[in-house]
């Protein structure tokens, strides 16, 4: 997480590589160690397991990272913010747990500075509440 890059482990042998990121703290899309993170926090695999979604925490971005190029591209977030919105036009605050739904469709997440719970859509990349809560009441 801290170190913003993802790595893979062989499991047969225990070697670990670097498959996106260089260390440097960014959010810039590309490929490989030519990509950037800003905190990487939550990883999901896609059923087939050809892409990842990563929850980029300080960038306020949703990205993917295509396991056959090593092609990181950012499908929703900015800037720090609380709007839905498509791609790049949605803002979001320090995402943290994702979800991938069982089709393949969407993806729920964490937006947990925002206090909502989000669904990111993957064929347009629409952001949009699934579940919100801006008041905490205790009893």
């Amino acid at each position: 997480r801290d170190n913003n890059r993802i790595r893979r482990m062989e499991l047969t042998n225990f070697a670990v590589s670097t498959i996106a990121g260089n260390g440097l703290s960014g959010s810039d899309d590309g490929t490989g160690t030519n990509a950037k993170f800003e905190k990487p926090w939550g990883v999901i695999f896609s059923p087939d397991r050809s892409y990842i979604i990563i929850a980029d925490q300080d960038s306020h971005k949703i990205r993917k990272l295509i396991i056959a190029t090593n092609v990181v591209s950012t499908l929703a977030g900015s800037v720090l913010g609380d709007l839905n919105g498509v791609g790049t036009n949605a803002q979001l605050n320090k995402r943290n747990a994702l979800i991938l739904s069982a089709n393949d469709a969407f993806v729920i997440f964490t937006d947990s500075k925002n206090n909502r719970i989000r669904q990111l859509e993957l064929s347009s990349n629409a952001v949009s509440d699934y579940c919100e809560n801006r008041a905490l009441v205790l009893m």
